[in-house]
């Protein structure tokens, strides 16, 4: 089903997906039901194509970013903080539509230092720095050791996204998952490196 983009406002015509999702997450509805497969298609698909559009931008073009991983942050985002903060009978899209286009931002910006960070070193500005050598070492291994404590099945999920670079639909009919089990089940495992030690005591959780 194609979504119609005559409203004014990108995110519009998903009000009342966004409605049924903050429905399930207020009624703790099974994470595994077939209830959210529809709602979250509808809210990926429309976060699916503003993110795209921010990262084909000028500013942020050829840095790399992943909309898919926006979108993932934007659901978490909005299942930890959002639904407890919207008003019953209030919209809901202007403040999806605010959340996920900060996240977008943000890893564009982020991109760009990495970017910035890369082609100093290449010039030699950061060989002679020891501290930073080692702070990014550090990060690396904290990184690894946080993937390692995670479920087999998580694992492989981080492996396929992150190494093999498949998408979450691609990830989806490996498994014969939704799309929208595998942007829960991702959430859930950004959340929990995001909460992991060994990230969060260097403020590098993702």
């Amino acid at each position: 089903m194609t979504l119609p983009r005559n409203s004014g406002h990108p995110l519009k015509d998903v009000e009342p997906a966004l409605q049924e999702f903050r429905a399930l997450a207020i009624a703790q509805a099974n994470p595994h039901s077939p209830l959210w497969n529809e709602p979250v298609r509808q809210i990926h698909s429309a976060l699916l194509g503003i993110g795209g559009r921010i990262f084909q931008s000028q500013r942020f073009r050829g840095l790399g970013c992943d909309p898919e991983h926006a979108v993932q942050e934007t659901l978490q985002r909005f299942l930890e903080y959002g639904i407890g903060r919207c008003q019953p009978g209030r919209p809901l899209y202007p403040y999806v539509y605010q959340i996920h286009v900060r996240i977008c931002l943000t890893m564009g910006r982020r991109a760009r230092r990495r970017r910035m960070s890369t082609l100093n070193i290449d010039r030699g500005e950061d060989r002679t720095n020891p501290a930073r050598l080692v702070e990014r070492k550090h990060t690396r291994i904290a990184t690894r050791l946080a993937i390692r404590k995670l479920g087999p099945d998580d694992r492989n999920l981080v492996s396929d996204r992150f190494y093999r670079g498949l998408t979450a639909r691609e990830m989806g009919a490996k498994r014969g998952l939704s799309t929208g089990q595998i942007d829960r089940r991702m959430s859930a495992i950004y959340c929990t490196l995001r909460n992991d030690p060994s990230l969060h005591a260097r403020g590098q959780a993702p």
